[in-house]
């Protein structure tokens, strides 16, 4: 179903090599040819992908960011060698507090930018390496400025035809 991601990494000394598979309902794991089915959970369906896997003993997270499958290890992501700054299960909240935004314009492409604009703000915000209260200040401001723009968008497009 899914292109297949493959790498190469030395966790404690030891060479693994990994594979990451998209299937129907989840991510098909392979670690030096052992397979685990991988099962998205909420957090994963709606931002990246970031679930649990163990091999070898070793406890880790499959987490993948965009098309990149890279394990998190003791908070940091094993391939890039940077800290890991998961998004915190609070970030859903503003999603769905914009998502209604293409929905009370009926459709439209002005209002579809708007909600997928600081949707993924209110991500990038809330998966950056600063104080949790300065995450929550820049997604609660990014929500309201989300529907102010929309109000305003509504008002130019009617004052365009009454």
């Amino acid at each position: 179903m899914g292109k297949v991601k493959e790498w190469e990494s030395t966790i404690n000394g030891k060479e693994y090599k990994f594979s990451c598979k998209k299937t129907f309902g989840g991510q098909e794991f392979t670690v030096n040819g052992e397979t685990q089915k991988v099962k998205p959970g909420i957090k994963s369906r709606f931002i990246d992908f970031d679930e649990p896997v163990q091999f070898d003993g070793i406890q880790a997270r499959l987490f993948i960011e965009g098309d990149e499958p890279d394990l998190v290890i003791d908070g940091k992501l094993v391939n890039r060698g940077e800290p890991y700054y998961p998004a915190p299960g609070w970030v859903l909240v503003f999603c769905a507090l914009i998502v209604p935004i293409p929905i009370v314009a009926l459709g439209g492409i002005i209002p579809m930018l708007i909600a997928m604009g600081g949707i993924a703000l209110c991500v990038f915000f809330a998966k950056a390496s600063m104080p949790t209260i300065a995450k929550l200040i820049a997604c609660i401001v990014i929500t309201i400025v989300a529907w102010v723009a929309f109000f305003f968008s509504v008002q130019a497009v009617y004052s365009l035809f009454y």
